[in-house]
């Protein structure tokens, strides 16, 4: 009975390793294999969710692959839209007999806030083509009775896709003006309530949310119904005509998006629009601000964004028109006017802006270290220096040399010298390197110029760099060992690592943050149990 077990016992080993093998090989195969093409990417789906006035659906929203549909009807004229769209209609805004292209559906009228309407409206036209395609022979989607294959119960996954809206960028405005000859009649227009009709003026170009909102309203259609008819149309027509165009396909638009780098945007022509290159920013009458106004450098800013509505959410007019000193609840959200270049939170404010480039590796090795949303009071000047009288404001770069008595070439911190040798600090090295990415920066020339204070205050966080000539060490504030009645205020060791580590970690420098040895070299007589041991002469 032992020999038996034994053997039964090794032949169960034999199999476990042979799966595990196997798995591994299997794991590595896949690993290795190449990606897949963009043509068998997942679709993106229109998640088809509509309630009317209910308050929720009664079965699980229906993932609706239009890209799928339009391959599988051979989709190539317009006039193949006409299969489940109404592709045109008269627009009671307009006084002409012009058609509108507006690609509704369904096509039959029905109860938009009913939700059983809704349902038999999406029913009749889905299943009725369904039951026709089947009839003919043709692979088709499901019929009545067959709820559960388009009310899927599990999530999906593709739905976030769909939250991205598609950015029509500098890049792609480009394009379009060059093709167009300039001629920016072809998509701009303003309605004019008198003539009943959508006419051109120059130099008044204007993004489209300026018109077209969320919601059709008496004198605009919705943005989506206005992008789907002024975009789709055109790019079919030209398709029609064997022209290169843009896409008319769901994915062609809403599909994963790359935003260009400011050095990239750079090398596009300019939009212009009228728009000052330089300008001062300022409530509208100077006597009732608290502060001065605000150089802004236009030109340089435009590069900064994909577009010009990065800024200019809702309409290309000065901020003033819409953020008031009070704040206006129609036009500006009531959001003020302060509160429009001052919210830390917003990625259109000027000091949300600010915080977002202080993330980017190159500056987090210092500003991760920084209380967040705080600004000293001497930050608002850098900003508010008064008119420029239309002229740039140059922020000279920093000196990169520095006083030895205030940044000596190093720094020997002996704290852990009974089990390791001492910690040099290149401190002059890592100095001049920050000095230089500080350079290379607008934004952190205009905060970091002429102030020691600013610069040094990641590290030195609480010495007054101007107002000595040498500065405190750590140990003037962080004691050995934590001091427990100041739980605030981390010990020497602590202080060290959080400030040392923390840069290393948000700069993707080196040595990691675990790499002991790198900075506190063994001592060759000391026994460290192998937790960190002596680097070789190589390894050195």
């Amino acid at each position: 009975m032992q020999r038996i077990n034994s053997a039964i016992l090794v032949t169960l080993s034999v199999m476990a390793l042979v799966l595990l093998l196997g798995g591994m090989a299997l794991i590595h195969s896949q690993t290795a294999s190449p990606p897949q093409e963009a043509e068998t990417a997942p679709p993106l789906p229109l998640m088809l969710a509509h309630t009317g006035d209910a308050p929720r659906l009664e079965r699980p929203v229906v993932a609706f692959d239009h890209d799928g549909h339009t391959k599988a009807l051979n989709q190539v004229k317009k006039k193949d839209c006409a299969v489940c769209h109404i592709l045109e209609e008269k627009d009671p805004r307009l006084s002409s007999d012009k058609m509108l292209q507006v690609f509704a559906f369904p096509k039959t009228p029905y109860e938009r806030r009913d939700k059983s309407a809704i349902m038999l409206a999406y029913h009749d036209v889905c299943v009725t083509c369904h039951k026709e395609k089947a009839s003919e022979g043709v692979k088709s989607g499901p019929r009545i009775g067959m709820c559960g294959l388009c009310h899927v119960k599990t999530e999906h996954a593709p739905e976030v896709s769909w939250r991205w809206s598609p950015i029509f960028d500098y890049a792609r405005h480009a394009k379009h003006v060059e093709a167009n000859q300039k001629k920016c009649e072809i998509c701009h227009h303003v309605y004019d309530k008198e003539q009943r009709k959508l006419i051109y003026k120059k130099d008044t170009e204007n993004t489209c949310r300026a018109c077209h909102g969320s919601q059709d309203t008496k004198d605009a259609i919705s943005m989506k119904k206005a992008a789907h008819a002024q975009c789709i149309s055109c790019h079919m027509k030209l398709a029609e005509e064997k022209k290169k165009t843009g896409p008319f396909v769901c994915k062609g638009c809403h599909g994963e998006h790359k935003e260009m780098k400011p050095d990239e945007l750079i090398k596009l022509p300019r939009l212009v629009r009228g728009q000052k290159d330089y300008l001062d920013i300022s409530l509208k009458d100077p006597k009732t601000a608290t502060m001065k106004a605000v150089p802004f450098n236009h030109k340089d800013h435009e590069a900064r964004g994909q577009f010009c509505n990065a800024c200019h959410h809702n309409s290309l007019e000065k901020c003033s028109n819409c953020h008031t000193r009070a704040g206006d609840m129609k036009k500006g959200g009531g959001v003020t006017f302060e509160r429009a270049f001052h919210n830390p939170d917003s990625n259109r404010s000027c000091v949300g802006c600010h915080e977002t480039a202080k993330k980017q590796s190159q500056c987090a090795g210092c500003h991760s270290l920084m209380p967040t949303k705080t600004m000293p009071k001497s930050a608002c000047l850098v900003c508010h220096r008064g008119p420029s009288d239309g002229k740039p404001v140059e922020y000279p770069p920093m000196s990169l040399v520095f006083d030895k008595e205030k940044v000596p070439d190093k720094v020997v911190m002996k704290h852990l010298e009974k089990e390791f040798k001492p910690v040099e600090l290149p401190h002059v090295k890592i100095v001049t390197k920050l000095g230089v990415i500080s350079n290379k920066s607008s934004l952190a020339r205009a905060f970091h110029a002429g102030s020691e204070q600013s610069f040094c205050s990641a590290c030195h966080h609480k010495g007054d760099l101007q107002a000595t000539s040498k500065v405190p060490g750590c140990t003037a504030c962080h004691s050995r060992p934590f001091d427990p009645k100041e739980p605030g205020k981390p010990g020497i060791l602590a202080a060290y690592h959080r400030q040392c580590m923390g840069c290393h970690e948000a700069m993707n420098q080196k040595p990691l943050p675990l790499e002991c040895i790198k900075c506190h070299p063994a001592k060759e007589e000391r026994i460290t149990a192998g937790l960190i041991p002596a680097l070789s002469p190589a390894a050195e």
